[in-house]
């Protein structure tokens, strides 16, 4: 069974980037939880960012904040920051990272496990339409095919990799017709 684990309330600051956004919590050793603009960082930080990060693993992030992909489902944004927190503590009692990840893993599913138990989620999957609905089953897909996380952990980074996909394409068309009404 997991650690009891709560974030608390802390005042919330506001950012200078346009692409990082302090949710007013702390994971219970008192590092700030930060929403950041994922595609951002993996495009001028660390293409290796996915979903969350920390300090002790990407050397851009101050080490008193764990950074969540804004564009993560938001019942995600618990069990990444609880992951973060579990992976800086075992880093700090001197393990590699790959060490601290895969326990900060097998802590994260047993969370994940007991919170399920405890409170089951309903089955109602999110509403997708059009090409979401498409990109998600594709990624949904893929996710499952690599065996690498739990089935409701792949149907979670597939929808928010079809819904993030779809957002960006959107925003580059927005530009785009913008950039043609004024040329």
């Amino acid at each position: 069974m997991p650690p009891a684990w709560n974030t608390h309330k802390i005042p919330i600051e506001t950012a200078s980037e346009p692409w990082k956004q302090f949710v007013g919590e702390a994971c219970p050793h008192g590092r700030k939880l930060v929403l950041v603009d994922g595609t951002y960082i993996r495009n001028h930080f660390d293409s290796d960012f996915s979903q969350g990060g920390n300090g002790f693993r990407y050397r851009f992030i101050p080490r008193g904040e764990i950074w969540i992909d804004i564009d993560i489902n938001p019942d995600e944004h618990a069990f990444i920051a609880f992951h973060e927190c579990q992976e800086i503590e075992r880093m700090r009692s001197g393990l590699s990272y790959d060490r601290a990840h895969d326990q900060s893993k097998r802590l994260e599913d047993a969370f994940r496990h007991q919170l399920l138990k405890d409170h089951p989620m309903p089955k109602k999957q999110p509403k997708l339409r059009g090409k979401t609905r498409t990109l998600a089953s594709k990624y949904i897909a893929e996710e499952m095919e690599t065996k690498k996380y739990p089935r409701s952990q792949a149907i979670a980074i597939g929808i928010s990799r079809a819904r993030s996909k779809v957002k960006k394409t959107t925003r580059q068309k927005r530009i785009q017709a913008i950039i043609d009404k004024h040329l």
